[in-house]
């Protein structure tokens, strides 16, 4: 299964977007860049223009902090950079919206490092599926008796 960004308007792969490392940090504050350490979320949806995520940080949805996205995996990264737009729940882990524009070239690289992780992905069910039904019940080690629970 290959996606690609421009056809789809939403990605909900679970599996490899959780895969992704996502290094959250503030970039500006109020159009001035700032320097500040990371924090690790959880992606948990991904389209063309913006990024859902989850963490337990609280953070403000004013629109004038630009937030850094690093989304690291074993052989490459990528930055994106948006705005805060919306915060759901009252109490953590809070869900976040947050709009980002990138060139085509690293949207290229995006949905690149997407379909990689996708295939992956297949892989592994592929090969646990093949795993279980090689699996053979042998009598001798059914048990014989039946229990209620």
């Amino acid at each position: 299964m290959y996606w690609n960004l421009e056809n789809y308007k939403q990605i909900e792969m679970q599996k490899p977007l959780s895969s992704l490392e996502c290094r959250l940090s503030i970039a500006k504050v109020n159009g001035k860049p700032v320097h500040s350490g990371y924090a690790i979320v959880r992606i948990v949806r991904l389209d063309t223009h913006e990024i859902s995520f989850t963490s337990d940080l609280v953070l403000p949805t004013d629109q004038m902090m630009t937030v850094c996205f690093e989304l690291v995996t074993e052989t490459q990264s990528i930055r994106l950079e948006g705005r805060v737009m919306s915060r759901e729940n009252h109490s953590a882990p809070y869900r976040y919206g947050v709009k980002y524009d990138i060139p085509d070239a690293r949207r290229l690289l995006l949905v690149s490092m997407i379909n990689r992780l996708a295939s992956e992905s297949e892989s592994y069910a592929a090969k646990a599926v093949e795993s279980y039904a090689s699996c053979h019940i042998l009598p001798e080690l059914q048990p014989r008796i039946n229990c209620l629970t």
